[in-house]
């Protein structure tokens, strides 16, 4: 049976809530908002941080670090991460996050009890590849983070909700940091492919009166 898609018209709460509700429905929605690519800057009650924190030959030799596919990845979601297999070699890509992550925390999410996750991901948008709006799993994630490492490509484009809509700035070597409760977005790709490191930044779990394993399996589709 074809899905019924359904266009939404408006650059509100509104408008992106009506939007994921009707799209856990099975519907398929276009979300067209006015003010989409004007709103670049952060809300500063909930910012998103960018800093450079790796040149672009570091880039590309991470991008020449061995990796091993993961088995599953989440719903919406058109590609799976390759995990970067860590050693002594490439302890420069982990210790560089770190540093930048601890400070920015510090300074502006003051998350207590914090570390970064054990897996650094790479993840690839092939042409077609996207990620619907989403929020990440907050039992224990506090951050989520992506670095820019190539930028020879077209769509791919990174929007947050913050209360406006934000498009994060597309530059190599970048690290974009924001609250993983904050609605994203990744469009589709349409020329080339967008590669992107992806981790995030954990803490202590939130009790869920609900099984936690549950309502995680129901967010996991296996390769």
């Amino acid at each position: 049976m074809k899905k019924q898609k359904i266009c939404i018209i408006g650059g509100s709460l509104t408008g992106l809530v009506t939007a994921i509700s009707l799209s856990k429905l099975g519907c398929d929605i276009d979300l067209i908002t006015g003010n989409i690519n004007k709103n670049l800057k952060s809300n500063s009650l909930y910012p998103f941080i960018q800093r450079r924190i790796f040149s672009e030959d570091e880039c590309n030799k991470i991008l020449q670090t061995p990796t091993v596919k993961s088995d599953f990845k989440t719903k919406g979601h058109d590609s799976y991460v390759d995990f970067i297999v860590e050693d002594d070699s490439n302890s420069w890509i982990r210790n560089r996050i770190e540093v930048e992550v601890i400070k920015i925390n510090k300074r502006v999410y003051k998350f207590k009890d914090i570390y970064l996750r054990d897996e650094i991901g790479i993840r690839t948008y092939d042409v077609g590849h996207k990620y619907d709006w989403h929020t990440d799993n907050f039992l224990h994630q506090r951050l989520t983070l992506t670095v820019q490492l190539n930028t020879d490509y077209d769509g791919g484009d990174l929007f947050l909700f913050n209360g406006d809509f934000a498009k994060p700035k597309k530059q190599i070597g970048v690290i974009t940091i924001f609250p993983s409760y904050l609605f994203h977005t990744s469009t589709p790709v349409t020329r080339g492919s967008k590669k992107i490191i992806i981790t995030h930044v954990l803490g202590p779990k939130h009790e869920w009166y609900e099984n936690e394993k549950d309502s995680l399996d129901r967010m996991r589709v296996d390769r």
